[in-house]
């Protein structure tokens, strides 16, 4: 062996003669290499004026003096240049980068050793790439804030803290799967904290917002199970007798001509309809439904109409605005926003063929909630404000007074009427001396008639009172 294994340095000989030259030789090499650092590594040529000991890594497809040397070290040493072939894992100092390089065996590679000693980095990335908009990549199954415990000089509290520069920006924090936004929660755009949803990274719904008065807005509506079936529920359904269990008029099912009502509140299109109820399922074998909502308040808002367990499509036109819901198990929906200038009454129409369908609901927001059941005596309450047939007991009077003294029965409504109502008499009667006089209204129906001087007088009298829109 004439040299070492790593170094290649020289070794002295048995008894070799000028011992010193080999000795000093191993020295020079080992001046070059211990503690390496070069000036570049992107020269191609010799530079013109090197200083001895100069030192440098020469660049690829280098010409002269360094042809044929790509990658070693060039050293200019007694006034020639000599090349060190470099081993995997030699390091070296790049003075014009400022920056350790490494051989890995076919490239040197730099070693990002800019650690600033105030530990401050414009850049980090754990487990990950970084990049310009994400300068903090974390990729861990687990990330952990643990407080610095009072015993050992902290509070013990942790406090995340994200802000923004404007009312107009965002702090959140956004929840994705597969890279898609699917719910965010915090500062989005302004200064309200709101949480809000997406199915597909692109279209957002606000599930709730909460104002700096902290007022609280739930613009689909909230759903919780208070709400529905105990003292929370707030009428969310615009529809009068959306189940359809209503049915004043005793109505069989089958054909409406256009207008004509059936189930309560339910009247036929314009081309009529026919629709039959069973249980809880309705089923519209052509034609339309239309409910007329008295004065929702509605107009501009988003609103959601939605079925249970559509069999097919059933259209939706709402003031002229137009939508499907599709069919499918489960509550299907559509959600429409209500014209600006529907300010009064608002009119819903469903239209399809062979469709069965339960549960209908109109409702502000983007989205179909669960069916809003109220108690029978309260839906029939709302419905005798539209329509309600009513009756008096039978009444039996003795002639008393003469013939043209007019007798008069009183009966107040259960249900206050929308208006003053039509009112077809089904009364039936006898010794009475002209036909009985029945006229609703608003809170009541007043009915009167006279005795003929003959003797007794039997009068039943019924009446229905119509004041639908």
């Amino acid at each position: 062996m004439s040299d070492t294994t790593h170094l290649h340095l020289p070794l002295i000989l048995a008894s070799q003669a000028q011992k010193h030259v080999t000795h000093n030789e191993a020295l020079l090499l080992l001046d070059a290499l211990v503690h390496m650092s070069v000036i570049d590594r992107t020269r191609v040529t010799p530079p013109g004026a090197p200083a001895e000991g100069d030192r440098h890594i020469v660049a690829a497809s280098a010409t002269d003096a360094w042809a044929g040397r790509d990658d070693t070290i060039a050293l200019y040493q007694d006034g020639d240049w000599d090349f060190l072939t470099p081993n995997p894992g030699w390091f070296a100092w790049v003075g014009a980068e400022s920056t350790f390089v490494v051989w890995r065996g076919d490239a040197w590679t730099v070693i990002d050793t800019d650690v600033p000693d105030d530990f401050s980095f414009t850049s980090l990335g754990v487990n990950t790439g970084h990049d310009s908009v994400n300068k903090l990549s974390v990729k861990s199954n687990a990330v952990l804030f643990a407080p610095v415990e009072a015993a050992d000089g902290g509070t013990g509290d942790v406090r995340f803290v994200i802000d923004k520069e404007a009312g107009a920006d965002t702090a959140s924090l956004l929840f994705q799967t597969g890279w898609e936004g699917r719910a965010e929660l915090g500062l989005a755009g302004d200064d309200s904290f709101r949480l809000k949803v997406s199915a597909d990274g692109t279209t957002w719904l606000d599930v709730f917002e909460v104002d700096a008065d902290a007022s609280l807005v739930v613009p689909a509506g909230a759903h919780v199970a208070a709400q529905n079936s105990g003292p929370l529920a707030g009428f969310r359904n615009y529809l009068v007798n959306g189940a359809f269990l209503i049915n004043q008029r005793a109505f069989a099912g089958g054909s409406l001509t256009a207008g004509d009502y059936g189930y309560d509140r339910w009247k036929a299109g314009a081309g009529g309809a026919s629709v039959t109820v069973s249980g809880h399922d309705v089923t519209l074998a052509s034609g339309s439904l239309v409910q007329i909502i008295e004065e929702p308040d509605l107009a501009g808002r988003t609103v959601t109409v939605s079925l249970e367990d559509p069999s097919a499509p059933v259209s939706v036109d709402l003031d002229g605005v137009t939508g499907t819901i599709p069919a499918g198990s489960g509550r299907q929906g559509v959600t429409l926003t209500v014209p600006a200038a529907s300010t009064g009454d608002l009119t819903l129409e469903l239209a399809g063929t062979a469709a069965t369908f339960s549960r209908a609901q109109l409702e502000r927001g983007g989205f179909a909630t669960p069916f809003e059941w109220r108690p029978a005596m309260v839906e029939e309450a709302m419905c005798r404000r539209y329509f309600q047939s009513v009756a008096a007991p039978e009444i039996v009077a003795d002639a008393g007074i003469g013939g043209s003294q007019w007798r008069r029965v009183v009966k107040f409504l259960p249900v206050v009427m929308r208006a003053q109502p039509s009112t077809l008499d089904s009364s039936t009667y006898s010794g009475v001396v002209a036909d009985v006089d029945v006229v609703g209204y608003d809170d009541r129906i007043f009915c009167k008639y006279k005795v003929s001087e003959a003797g007794m007088a039997n009068l039943n009298f019924a009446a229905t009172l119509d004041a639908e829109m």
